[in-house]
């Protein structure tokens, strides 16, 4: 069942941005409308354009200019992004609100973000000593895990897998929250001692439940402090380094949340500029796990030293 409340308009706040949907979004965190709330996004329900409708007749199932962007998944929904402020779903007849939602909150979202020059993320944010820590990493690398066990030990939760950069200037970065849930999967939930059976799945594909984060949710902006990479290696022991000169850039832009885009559309010179800037203001770390080793409590306690005793979060 599709959550239409009857066309309705919504409104809430994700990333420092107010949206105003149609589509129901008990994710995000609600705002009241107001007459001077200015709306960033607008979501709504509609139809497809010709052009839009002439490419799937084709078997082309995406579209990709600079202002205007669009993609469709089978049996769940077309979406059609444009001007950085709207975006347009028209769900299959069938479609699951949970399957149609996780598109929109994740690719169309992040399209759109892309289109306003926002660099957003792909990893989740956790604040340690005061500052954000964004935790960033290729799929299966530990971010979630990571997260998961930092929120368990008392710090902070601020995004789950996309932490957008806003106000980036030489005095400093900052992350603005997202919404307080965190996607985890059965054997994750699991290791750090949980059940999997106190939690809604997240849909019938993929080993993913819900998690509530209310408590632990920050909901304020704040300064990112650091930027940490994850991976997984043949290395015997876990291994940590900083990250230095170019390679800044690289491993920064490189974990950009759909980068993959910009092969279509490029990269304006703000957004460039952007990555540049925060590539020399924000400490990036690389830390390798070794395959197959529980390593989460030695993450944690050298991240620790060295984002707090050593006092390296900027």
């Amino acid at each position: 069942m599709l959550l239409r409340d009857n066309y309705k308009k919504n409104y809430y706040r994700v990333y420092g941005l107010n949206v105003k949907s149609e589509v129901v979004l008990p994710e995000l965190i609600n705002i009241s409308e107001t007459e001077d709330l200015e709306v960033d996004i607008e979501v709504t329900y509609g139809s497809m354009n010709e052009e839009i409708l002439e490419s799937l007749e084709k078997g082309i199932t995406h579209g990709f200019i600079a202002n205007e962007m669009w993609f469709s998944i089978d049996n769940i929904a077309t979406y059609y992004i444009y001007d950085g402020k709207n975006i347009v779903v028209e769900p299959f007849e069938a479609a699951e609100s949970e399957h149609v939602k996780a598109f929109l909150l994740g690719s169309a979202f992040g399209m759109l973000l892309y289109q306003r020059d926002l660099i957003a993320i792909h990893g989740g944010t956790i604040v340690i000593d005061g500052k954000a820590v964004i935790f960033t990493g290729d799929t299966g690398a530990g971010k979630s895990t990571l997260t998961a066990a930092l929120r368990q030990r008392g710090y902070r939760f601020m995004a789950d897998d996309v932490s957008v950069l806003r106000d980036i200037s030489k005095d400093g970065i900052v992350i603005h929250p997202a919404y307080p849930q965190q996607k985890l999967c059965r054997d994750t939930i699991n290791k750090l001692g949980g059940s999997h059976t106190d939690f809604r799945k997240l849909n019938d594909d993929r080993d993913k439940y819900i998690i509530p984060v209310q408590d632990s949710f920050y909901k304020e902006p704040l300064k990112l402090g650091a930027l940490v990479e994850l991976s997984v290696g043949d290395n015997a022991s876990l291994e940590i380094s900083e990250v230095l000169g170019s390679e800044k850039l690289i491993t920064l832009m490189k974990n950009i949340y759909r980068i993959e885009i910009s092969q279509f559309t490029g990269i304006s010179r703000k957004y460039f500029r952007d990555c540049v800037q925060v590539a020399k203001e924000i400490p990036i770390y690389k830390v390798v796990r070794p395959k197959g080793e529980n390593t989460i409590d030695e993450i944690i306690s050298i991240l620790e030293n060295k984002l707090i005793k050593d006092e390296k979060v900027i």
